[in-house]
């Protein structure tokens, strides 16, 4: 049951619009709000949007290079530099087993560690028990991996090299040479194909914004004072 604390939280953000160019409270602030006002559990999940964060210094350390201190990590690095000499549990179990698979020198991870810890950091978000976390992670895997097919065409480049994660849309996008991927019934698939043939770039990201925009306000409809509405706020 949610305590008093959740529903001040939510109360208490601030309203914003597509059209806002500058908000109130910011990302960072948002974070140490969520800290001191809502339960461990809740705070789990807004932290798994900042893994990205703790992956690429896993990387570094990994490698034998310096700490990068600009990293606003969700463990210290103390935790990530012990974890990597001793598995201990305290990191998500993606990047325990990453850091054992980098030990044992398996070629994906040593040849190219960023792309592999990413991938297995979205396998991870895509088996997450809340619906909402599973579908907005696969949205913006789906987004990310069709650019990067496409780009990848138009550079020639090898498309099965570059797209992560193991859901069928992405292995649609190692597999097919039709236009769209054989991805049809995915509404959205022509319509990034047609922004990604925009010149103005400014222009480009904002209608891509807006694809999420629209993806995430679907979902939340009539849904108030919930988890969802956090994580969407978040976004």
């Amino acid at each position: 049951m949610m305590g008093k604390n959740y529903y001040y939280f939510l109360a208490g953000l601030p309203e914003i619009s597509v059209d806002d160019r500058k908000l109130s409270l910011n990302t960072q602030e948002f974070r140490q709000q969520a800290k001191e006002l809502l339960n461990k559990k809740t705070v789990d999940v807004v932290e798994l949007f900042f893994l990205t964060a703790d992956n690429a210094q896993i990387v570094r350390l990994l490698q034998k290079k310096e700490a990068d201190d600009t990293l606003d990590t969700v463990f210290p690095l103390d935790v990530l530099e012990t974890e990597i000499e001793e598995d201990s549990g305290k990191l998500p179990v993606y990047i325990r087993n990453f850091i054992r698979e980098y030990k044992a020198e398996n070629p994906e991870a040593v040849e190219n560690p960023g792309l592999r810890l990413t991938g297995m950091y979205y396998d991870f978000l895509l088996a997450h028990p809340n619906r909402f976390i599973r579908e907005y992670f696969e949205f913006s895997l789906n987004i990310k991996n069709l650019i990067t097919a496409l780009n990848c065409r138009k550079h020639r480049c090898d498309i099965s090299r570059e797209i992560i994660g193991k859901n069928s849309f992405a292995e649609s996008l190692r597999t097919s040479n039709l236009r769209d991927f054989g991805l049809e019934d995915y509404d959205y698939v022509d319509k990034v194909i047609q922004l990604m043939g925009e010149t103005n770039l400014v222009e480009r990201e904002r209608k891509l914004d807006m694809m999420i925009w629209d993806f995430i306000d679907t979902r939340i409809t009539f849904k108030y004072f919930r988890l969802e509405n956090i994580v969407v706020f978040l976004i």
